[in-house]
């Protein structure tokens, strides 16, 4: 995931971050529905979990640089990191709530559960209008 921020921050930059974040979002909800096609083969899981890796990258990166833009020079540092923070803990509560859904309603509820999330958070993107002077 983090090995291909110089190329991501190029491709943001190119296409715009609200883009980015929404094709970023996009294309981790279609990997998460590919899983089910792609659990029996390593090559295609491989692929599918670098769906997933591109995916988060494009839309952290780009959703990290808008909100370091449109934050105060002096809250910057505080507020991306409780971004971090809020991610980063949201991210193991669904890792070990995805641990017991996987066991109470199997794999293919955890897939499409996992797509509407990415799914949700990019039509909030695109519906979510950019204050004046933003990028």
């Amino acid at each position: 995931m983090f090995a291909l921020f110089a190329v991501v921050g190029q491709v943001i930059e190119r296409i715009g971050r609200v883009p980015a974040i929404v094709a970023g979002l996009l294309l981790l909800a279609a990997s998460s529905v590919a899983l089910l096609i792609a659990v029996d083969s390593i090559v295609l899981a491989a692929l599918v979990l670098f769906g997933v890796g591109l995916g988060w990258n494009l839309s952290f990166v780009a959703a990290t640089a808008e909100l370091a833009e449109r934050a105060e020079p002096g809250e910057r540092a505080t507020l991306i990191g409780l971004s971090d923070l809020l991610g980063d803990v949201t991210g193991a509560t669904l890792v070990v709530a995805g641990g017991f859904a996987l066991e109470a309603v199997g794999l293919a509820a955890v897939c499409v559960g996992a797509a509407v999330l990415p799914v949700l958070a990019a039509i909030w993107s695109v519906r979510e209008p950019a204050p004046a002077g933003a990028v």
